[in-house]
Order: C-alpha cells, then structure tokens, then sequence
C-alpha cells in the first residue's frame, strides 16, 4: 500500500514492488490519477484496486485500509508518501498554511500509520521522510515521522532531494542550476551525492 503513490516518488516506488512481483494497492486524492496508477501497475503483473482517499480525513483511510484488506487479504507494507509544500517562511507564513503542512505531512502520517496498524500483525511500515528536516531550506517547513512495535517494523526513509512535478522549483536558482542545499551543523549524515534523485532511483 502506497498512500501518495499516484505520483513523483511514491508512484516510483509502488512501481518498484510491483516490479518485483508484489501486488500494490496506490492512493491519493484524485481519482483519475488513482486510476491511471492503477492500470500501469497492472500492466506490470501486480494485482491492484482502485480508491481515492485523504489523509487529512481518518474515515477516508479507514475505507481505504478495509477495501484493500477485502480485496487482497491483507497489508503487509504500507508506505505513506504523501506530500504538501507551502512555500513559505517561519516569520511570514500564514498559520492556517502552516497546519494544512502538518495536517498532510505529520498527522497525516500519525493516522495512516495508526489507522493500518490495526489490522496488521506482522510487517513493515514506512512512514517517507524529508531531508528537509536536516538542511537549512529557505521557505520549507522541517517535516518528521514517528515509530511504533512490537511486532511490526518501522522504517523511515529519508531520501535526498528528488526532482519531480511538485519539488522541481523548489531548489531552482532561475537559471536552470540547483540551488545548494545546506546540511545543518547537527546533521552530519545528510550529505548531497553530486546530484539531484529521480523517481527511478527509489525503485532500486
């Protein structure tokens, strides 16, 4: 199950398990993209349904978690790997912005991974996280993840910075180049490779 995975890093990594045989269950909002998701899934063996749901919304994951578990048994690795950017600063952003990040980001985390936790009693579950959270970025938000046991892992992958639709203005300089990202000084483990990730680099 990849919540988020109808499109940029989560769509590479729902294709990534189907690739390697798994069936694959992606969500995000929009249906249409949920769909499209879903027949290219197929295309790759995996069997799959189609649902839309909203992490801001505990009932829509409920739906969501039960209509995978009747359809093919049961969830053994659900990835949450949703995303909202608001581009703006600590001083100047609005704090309605400011929540509708975190309600996506962190609770909507929070109850993704509570909400399917529920009915698994064995597995891994992984919550995608942010470099973000160890460099100095102008105008982002610092995002996180949680952990949870006994029985059931979780891992939190923090990939470095991966261009797609939604992040490919982020970093830009106004001239095509890259902005430099900068790892704070308590960070030692974030550390750019040379280059910006693609989406195929998470489906290794």
């Amino acid at each position: 199950m990849v919540i988020g995975g109808t499109s940029g890093a989560g769509r590479a990594i729902a294709r990534g398990f189907a690739a390697d045989g798994a069936d694959v269950v992606t969500s995000s909002r929009s249906a249409d993209d949920v769909a499209e998701t879903a027949a290219g899934l197929r295309s790759l063996g995996a069997e799959t349904i189609e649902q839309s749901c909203d992490v801001t919304d505990r009932g829509s994951l409920v739906d969501l978690r039960d209509a995978t578990i009747d359809a093919l048994g049961r969830i053994d690795v659900p990835v949450t790997s949703q995303s909202y950017i608001a581009q703006s600063n600590l001083t100047t952003g609005a704090e309605a912005e400011r929540q509708a990040v975190f309600d996506v980001q962190l609770d909507g985390t929070y109850r993704a991974v509570q909400i399917f936790a529920e009915r698994m009693d064995q597995g891994a579950i992984i919550p995608i996280s942010s470099i973000s959270n160890g460099l100095s970025v102008p105008n982002l938000v610092p995002y996180t993840a949680a952990e949870l046991g006994p029985e059931i892992r979780v891992n939190a992958i923090r990939p470095g910075f991966v261009r797609t639709d939604q992040t490919g203005g982020t970093y830009d300089g106004g001239d095509g180049s890259t902005r430099e990202a900068r790892p704070s000084d308590d960070d030692r483990s974030a550390r750019r490779s040379g280059r910006d990730g693609g989406r195929s680099d998470l489906s290794r």
